[in-house]
């Protein structure tokens, strides 16, 4: 709370007296033209007393140098809808229409000048006119900061107000682009009860800061810890080890060598039956939905999924499964198929998929659902050096299951929770001895609610019995930390008093194409402030309506600047300090995915628009996230096609570029 309180001083000094950052120059002179009132209160405002002489420093299309055409009709609400869509859109189409649009031509009130601002930042950023967008997403901040996003609904916390999504880019783009030599400081924005599902409660407190000009090449300094000594160690020496620094920042070690988390969701595509009977899917997703009876109950099940040996017998599939029938599993002989004719040629080895993470750089896997036979694991750790995330869901609570290995459980339920702890230990105590092993992870999706966000049928009990969990894996395990997974920032303070136990959090977080941003990485420094792990993040390789390489292009650079949004947050950066690194989703495509919902086979690619939210074009595909793309045809499971974002990765964490 003393550096909460400090950096607000600081704020407050840059903003009352920009002189007070040196002899550093606006790089728009919003003070000249106008007046700043009730900076960092709800009433926060922006009196703008001479507009024309204000457009003289600004490009045409950024607030208030506007030019609407006259339009002869009203635009309908459905047109609006899909010009938000601006990722996918043509970059002209993008700037004719959010350059040109006035907000009065619409029908829908949602579309207001604050949402045109937006977009149109989004277009000249799409059109590579970086300068303009930073000063078009700046003027947003300034003007609009209480607007909000229209299509606001995906199942997570996400900053809603475009001044917070605006003020992240800023500071996303200037630090992305740091010869354009610009800076951005003091920009703040508070959004008090913000962590819960409420809007009417909602309160903003805006500091919009002050868009800077400086030398070329200016950034930020980084510190090198390495010759400090921690102020504080979690963990052992012979494990895993997580330290802290007077500056509030963190690192991991692993067996005495420093570590940074690179890690990919893995989950082996499962076998369905040949042939598929009638109703499969349908039938399977039903059986795990229905509570346990009684009797099941009381079996402490080793299995992740509790319901019936017939659904823990369909995962381990994925892990099993010998279609050329050689005795080894067929995902340690899968290869790149990079001419994507569907056959191992020349100069396509089968290094199996933990050999070509670790040819991308991959030192993490999560396993949401771990192998019975841990052999496999072994040998992954010993070939290739790679470390393994043992994730556990705690099950859940919700009606509609967010992932179909996932039972029902009622938290507030004594026998449940003993089921449940018991069957926890047991996971524990198989891996708690091997070297593979980097780490627990509890939580995640059970923090979903039918609507994705937090109100859970019990939300207090959910937190307890998951605190117990913590307890009981720590309690066995002394070696290897445990994370706690939640969803965004929901409920960040409950879920932080809650968890103070847990050594890392880590977080589930999808927030597009400007990284997280300063809206994510400060508060989990000021409130949480132990190390952080991105525990879930990703965008879909598929857009409605865009062909395939620019798709994969959009993937790869959201992916692309996730990363680097990691990275600078990491101990000893020049960000918040409490990165110790990322795990993207997911490896391969999960074809099985939406095969529940019985809008296609298992085998067929699903292209349906699942939710709305900070995708490429609006829409979450539950089956294009992966890394890797399956093949088509008999040797389809066998063979991985490689996405832009693989490639990306790879230099990425190769440190190639």
């Amino acid at each position: 709370m003393i550096v909460s309180r400090l950096r607000l001083i600081l704020v407050a000094a840059i903003f009352a007296c920009p002189r007070a950052a040196g002899s550093l120059q606006p790089a728009v002179p919003y003070d000249q033209y106008g007046q700043f009132d009730n900076v960092g209160s709800p009433d926060y405002s922006y009196r703008l007393d001479d507009k024309e002489a204000l457009k003289r420093h600004l490009p045409t299309g950024v607030y208030p140098n506007i030019r609407p055409a006259k339009a002869e009709s009203r635009i309908d609400s459905n047109t609006l809808i899909q010009k938000h869509k601006v990722w996918v859109l043509p970059t002209k189409e993008c700037l004719d229409f959010w350059g040109r649009l006035d907000p009065w031509q619409s029908y829908d009130p949602r579309f207001a000048e604050g949402v045109r601002q937006f977009n149109y930042a989004q277009c000249l950023e799409r059109a590579g006119r970086i300068p303009e967008a930073i000063e078009a997403y700046y003027a947003t901040v300034i003007h609009f900061p209480f607007e909000q996003d229209p299509l606001r609904n995906f199942p997570a916390f996400w900053p809603d107000y475009l001044g917070v999504k605006a003020m992240d880019a800023v500071y996303f783009l200037t630090r992305q682009y740091p010869n354009l030599g610009l800076r951005y400081m003091g920009g703040e924005i508070r959004v008090e009860n913000g962590y819960d599902d409420k809007e009417s409660n909602d309160v903003l407190r805006i500091w919009p800061g002050r868009l800077f000009k400086v030398s070329h090449g200016n950034k930020p300094s980084a510190e090198d810890l390495s010759s400090q000594e921690p102020e504080r160690t979690i963990g052992s020496s012979k494990g895993v080890e997580l330290s802290s620094y007077g500056n509030g920042h963190w690192l991991m070690k692993v067996r005495g060598r420093p570590m940074f988390v690179r890690g990919v969701h893995y989950v082996p595509p499962p076998v369905p039956p040949a042939p598929e009977p009638e109703g499969f899917w349908k039938k399977w997703k039903s059986r795990l939905s229905r509570p346990l009876p009684q009797a099941d109950r009381e079996v402490a099940s080793d299995d992740l999924s509790a319901p019936s040996v017939e659904a823990a017998g369909f995962w381990d599939t994925g892990w099993t499964a010998d279609r050329n029938e050689n005795g080894r599993p067929d995902i340690l002989e899968t290869w790149i198929d990079g001419n994507k004719n569907g056959r191992a040629d020349r100069g396509e080895p089968k290094l199996g998929d933990f050999g070509l993470m670790a040819l991308a750089g991959v030192n993490t896997v999560v396993l949401p659902r771990p192998p019975s036979d841990t052999a496999v694991l072994e040998e992954a750790h010993r070939r290739w050096g790679l470390y393994f995330i043992i994730a556990d869901s705690l099950n859940t609570d919700r009606a509609a299951l967010p992932e179909p290995w996932m039972s029902r459980i009622n938290y507030a339920d004594p026998a449940d929770q003993n089921r449940e702890l018991l069957r926890l230990r047991r996971l524990v105590n198989r891996h708690k001895n091997k070297d593979y092993l980097l780490g627990w992870a509890l939580g995640s999706h059970s923090i979903h609610s039918a609507g994705g966000l937090m109100p859970r049928s019990n939300a207090k009990a959910y937190l307890e019995f998951a605190a117990k969990a913590v307890a009981a894996v720590k309690e066995i395990d002394q070696l290897h930390p445990v994370i706690f997974v939640t969803h965004d920032l929901r409920d960040l303070p409950a879920v932080v008093v809650a968890m103070a136990q847990a050594d890392v959090l880590g977080v589930t977080a999808y927030r597009g194409f400007h990284g997280f941003g300063e809206s994510f990485w400060r508060p989990l420094k000021e409130i949480w402030g132990k190390p952080v792990l991105v525990m879930d993040y990703g965008m879909p390789s598929y857009a409605a309506g865009t062909k395939e390489p620019e798709a994969e292009k959009l993937q790869s650079l959201a992916l692309r600047r996730s990363w680097q949004d990691i990275e600078y947050h990491q101990g000893g950066g020049a960000g918040a300090g409490v990165s110790v690194g990322g795990c993207v989703w997911e490896w391969v495509d999960g074809w099985w995915r939406d095969a529940p919902s019985q809008t296609s086979r298992a085998h067929v690619r699903d292209s349906t628009p699942g939710e709305a939210g900070p995708f490429a074009d609006g829409h979450d595909y539950a089956e294009f996230y992966g890394l890797m793309a399956l093949g088509e045809g008999p040797e389809g499971a066998l063979l991985r096609q490689p996405r832009k974002a693989y490639w990306t990765y790879g230099r990425l964490w190769k440190n190639k570029e």
